[in-house]
């Protein structure tokens, strides 16, 4: 009775663990993808709104903390999915193309948002979370 038991434990552990990965290949890439939209939206929306200074190197310092979390994951999945074009949503696999196609949109926003950069690039508070933020992308490289 306990080996019948221990058995059936046994298989069910084996096909939940066996269906589980079978039904989503990617959730790790799908959770560091979410988190950098969210951090990306972030950060453009505080960009958007800035309205001095204090503002923008808040908005970077912001950014950059969240990225010093990300930045290590993304470097895994960089690895583990070297082979995917991430950029494009056409070749993206099916159950990550909504998140690519809104991870994109993110990226305009912010690409516009960053145009208002400029104007503050002298701005001490601005250049040292500058600072801090190319340190924490450079673990990218």
């Amino acid at each position: 009775m306990i080996k019948k038991t221990a058995l059936l434990s046994i298989s069910a552990i084996i096909i939940l663990f066996g269906c589980s990965k079978a039904k989503d290949e990617y959730s790790d890439i799908k959770r560091v993808m979410r988190d950098g939209i969210t951090i990306n939206t972030s950060f453009a929306d505080s960009m958007e709104k800035a309205k001095n200074g204090k503002d923008v190197a808040a908005a970077i310092d912001n950014y950059t903390a969240g990225m010093k979390k990300l930045v290590p994951m993304m470097k895994n999945m960089d690895m583990k999915y070297k082979s995917m074009n991430l950029k494009n949503p056409e070749k993206a696999p099916a159950e990550l193309k909504s998140l690519v196609k809104d991870n994109n949109k993110v990226t305009k926003r912010m690409i516009k948002a960053l145009s208002g950069l400029v104007e503050y690039a002298n701005d001490p508070d601005v250049r040292k979370a500058q600072e801090k933020f190319q340190k924490v992308m450079a673990a990218l490289r």
